[in-house]
């Protein structure tokens, strides 16, 4: 028998009193039983049909995963490049998190202490503004600071956000670093 290029020659079995088969080349359709040959061709037919429509399912399956898959990555990679931060970002973040550490030295109490961190705040601006420089990536940004002669990576920018070196980060190099020390000191 014949069905959309698709072969199975019937057998009878003597013992079960029915015809019996295989799709040729097809291991995925079972053997196909009936009692007639007009019952087996109609089961024979059932099975490629379905065999066909559970092949298309699958084929369409895995091509809508295929664009789904592309359509998310579009989206990410579009997204990271609309909300890559700019070089202001950087430097603000960056001088949001010096006067974090200058403010929770500060006695809230002592005038001097108050004037001491805006002053602080008021030099460490122009300094982190003419010392930052940022790579922009397209898809995420690094802010880099110039000190003795070292590049050293201060900030990264990715989708809108400004990660920047932890206070604590900060407190230590500011304690290895005399001449920041020195300069510190004189507020």
């Amino acid at each position: 028998m014949k069905y959309r290029n698709y072969y199975c020659m019937p057998k009878y079995s003597d013992g079960d009193k029915c015809y019996y088969g295989s799709v040729e080349g097809v291991p995925d359709i079972s053997t196909i039983e009936a009692g007639n040959l007009d019952d087996f061709e109609r089961l024979f037919h059932q099975a490629i049909d379905d065999y066909l429509a559970e092949k298309m399912e699958t084929r369409t399956r895995g091509h809508l995963g295929r664009i789904l898959s592309l359509v998310l990555i579009v989206i990410l990679l579009l997204s990271m490049i609309l909300t890559c931060p700019k070089p202001g970002q950087h430097i603000e973040a960056i001088n949001s998190r010096i006067a974090s550490v200058l403010n929770e030295h500060a006695d809230p109490d002592d005038d001097w202490a108050t004037l001491e961190v805006l002053l602080g705040n008021a030099i460490a601006r122009p300094i982190i503004k003419n010392t930052v420089k940022v790579d922009d990536y397209f898809l995420f940004s690094v802010g880099r600071i110039s000190y003795q002669n070292e590049n050293k990576p201060v900030s990264l920018g990715l989708l809108g956000h400004v990660f920047t070196i932890s206070e604590r980060q900060l407190k230590k190099s500011i304690e290895q670093n005399k001449d920041i020390q020195d300069l510190l000191e004189l507020f």
